[in-house]
């Protein structure tokens, strides 16, 4: 069986001097798939403001995907910093220890 999750998240900062903060976690096993889109959208006037997105997946079988699409706008005046991390762990099915 195949589970598919199709994820579309959208952060806009419009004011100055906020967070954006955005944290995905999850496992995939079987032949699940997982598509994340995550948007951290600076407008302008959101001067000073800052953004952080974080996403960690642990790939539980060697038939599952994971795909991630980042999406960061900003105007050139407007944003201060954006971090953007992910991490696919694949686990171990016959470790000895």
């Amino acid at each position: 069986m195949r589970r598919k999750i199709d994820l579309n998240y959208i952060i806009r900062r419009k004011r100055r001097h906020t967070d954006a903060n955005m944290q995905v976690r999850g496992a995939l096993l079987d032949r699940s798939v997982k598509t994340f889109r995550g948007t951290l959208d600076f407008i302008q006037g959101a001067r000073g403001s800052v953004g952080k997105e974080d996403e960690e997946v642990a790939i539980l079988s060697p038939h599952a995907r994971n795909c991630s699409v980042p999406l960061m706008l900003y105007m050139r005046a407007t944003w201060t910093g954006i971090m953007r991390s992910a991490s696919d762990g694949w686990t171990r099915t016959n470790s000895s220890i």
